[in-house]
């Protein structure tokens, strides 16, 4: 259906639309406290969006939104959307220097806030000096209402909501959907520009599950997030569904809410899939309606646990600034899958030289057509060069393909690690340090060697109560991975250094080199055979990287 719709029609309006004129009365969007059918969802949207007009906004305006996960959240971006504003949404984890950074890069005059955030707002105002008005959802206290009165106008949404419906705007594919700040695990965070187009070819990705027209999708992903907001509620109205928003994922209740809901697909990231497979096993593990899940990354026996849970596994690769590019529909492929149709890919070397099927190098990628990724980064002329060079957009991840047109993801460029004369993936190390049953997390970093190139330390987290030497996890990884594989220094912390967005900050970690580190030479551990060998082939090197990546966002 979305192949055969013109590229004026490849918008958020058009397809509510649609929906309107299809399904008036279907359920759209609900919460466990709130439902909107399509007729419902299009006139409170454009009510909201002419209540953000009165308050001062102009076509292409930013619209600061922190929020919730509820039927509310959906409303506040489609009226920022539907009257041709720019959503810009924030983590809600986010305070201090990352929220002021945020709110002061967009320049955004305007800003949804849910009540219980405002005092944050209030402890960095003199850091956002743009900020002019405030429209608050719920109740606030009401010294927190007062401070900020004294700084902001001060606008209830329910006030908002009530004003008189907007008319649409004429939408064109250049148009800004959005601004998606990035987590920043390289540098301070990055607004990317994502243009209406570029949001609906991510968000219509068959990747993203097989919903079906009438059926539920279920969202547990966050909406200031792409994998919540375009490929779980945006996916839903494309595919004439409805999306239910369950506010929080349980690995505990997750199943026995899918069967509430009547949800037939849904979409998980990270450890989701990992926090599910560890609940006691329970009837209600095939006891739901979920038909295929879009898991991303699948996990190590995908056969294994879609057996379990009575499901398909789908997933795919991509990051904020490309949506997906890669989608891998085949069952228990480990790969990440094969080139969606629209863009053009490449494996290329560090001059940009396309590198043949085997050899690892950074992934580059071209939209067909234009406005369909996104189109830079706000307010950084630089870094939009240096990630656009050439004519193509890099994605910073080293990957590699076969000869069959499959791609494997090796690790972020900056995680990639050069020892003993091999390229390893600190994702494989860590891999394999997390199947030691005493251990909760793991990091593995490059470090200088003395001897060149690099060394590894792993930086790891016991579970509680979970007793560990150094040496006992070297004799532990010895038996499992290659010796060069194995980590020369062992730091056991309390707790690894993380982003809002709960990704490990690997560049602290580098920065601090060994420190005070474990080293498993002066302890006469070194692994067998920890001499400089001769390179691999690559087709050697192939058994080791058999693993899918992650969404970045």
């Amino acid at each position: 259906m979305t192949q055969d719709l013109r590229v004026d029609e490849r918008n958020i309006a058009s397809v509510l639309e649609r929906m309107l004129r299809e399904h008036p009365n279907q359920v759209a969007v609900e919460d466990p406290s709130a439902r909107l059918t399509y007729s419902e969802l299009w006139r409170s949207a454009l009510a909201l969006g002419g209540g953000l007009l009165e308050l001062g906004l102009t076509r292409q305006d930013f619209g600061l939104m922190m929020l919730d996960d509820h039927v509310d959240s959906v409303l506040c971006w489609l009226g920022l959307s539907l009257t041709g504003n720019v959503e810009v949404p924030i983590n809600t984890a986010y305070k201090g220097g990352m929220l002021s950074h945020i709110i002061g890069d967009c320049g955004a005059r305007l800003m949804i806030v849910e009540a219980h955030y405002l005092d944050r707002l209030v402890e960095i105002a003199t850091d956002i000096p743009a900020l002019q008005t405030i429209v608050v959802r719920g109740a606030a206290a009401a010294a927190d209402v007062a401070r900020a009165s004294a700084l902001w106008k001060i606008v209830t949404l329910e006030k908002v909501k009530a004003a008189a419906p907007a008319a649409p705007a004429q939408l064109n594919p250049w148009d800004l959907l959005s601004v998606s700040y990035t987590s920043g695990t390289t540098g301070r965070s990055k607004g990317v520009l994502c243009p209406h187009l570029h949001a609906f070819l991510h968000a219509s990705g068959v990747a993203l599950g097989d919903t079906r027209p009438g059926e539920t999708r279920l969202i547990v992903l966050p909406q200031f997030h792409i994998a919540g907001q375009w490929g779980g509620v945006y996916n839903a109205f494309i595919c004439g569904a409805t999306a239910y928003i369950a506010g929080t994922f349980s690995a505990s209740t997750f199943w026995e809410t899918a069967a509430r809901v009547g949800a037939t697909t849904t979409e998980l990231v990270g450890t989701m899939g990992e926090f599910l497979w560890r609940q006691p096993p329970h009837p209600s593990d095939r006891e739901h309606g979920i038909r295929e899940v879009c898991l991303i990354p699948p996990p190590a026996d995908s056969r294994a646990w879609e057996e379990r849970f009575g499901v398909r596994i789908v997933t795919c690769y991509g990051s904020t600034e490309v949506g997906s590019v890669l989608q891998n529909l085949e069952p228990h492929h480990q790969g990440v899958g094969r080139v969606r149709p629209g863009v053009s890919v490449r494996i290329v070397d560090e001059h940009d030289r396309e590198l043949p099927p085997g050899e690892v190098g950074e992934l580059v990628v071209r939209p067909d057509e234009p406005w369909a990724s996104s189109v830079g980064y706000l307010n950084n002329a630089a870094q939009s060069l240096e990630a656009w060079r050439n004519g193509w957009l890099h994605s910073g991840d080293a990957l590699y393909r076969d000869t069959d047109g499959n791609f494997f993801f090796v690790d972020r460029l900056d995680d990639a690690i050069r020892r003993r004369g091999e390229n390893i993936s600190s994702a494989e190390v860590e891999h394999y340090i997390l199947m030691h049953p005493a251990i909760a997390e793991a990091a593995a970093v490059a470090v200088p060697s003395e001897f060149g190139e690099d060394e590894i330390k792993a930086v790891i987290v016991l579970k509680p109560d979970a007793t560990l030497t150094e040496a006992d996890l070297i004799r532990f990884l010895s038996k499992s991975v290659p010796y060069f594989m194995v980590p020369r220094f062992i730091e056991i912390v309390d707790s690894l250094p993380k982003t809002p967005t709960a990704k490990v900050k690997k560049k602290e970690l580098r920065a601090n080199g060994v420190g005070g580190a474990w080293d498993s030479h002066l302890h006469g551990l070194a692994p067998a055979r920890d001499r400089r060998p001769p390179l691999l082939s690559n087709a050697e090197q192939l058994g080791c990287r058999q693993r899918a990546a992650p969404t970045r966002s």
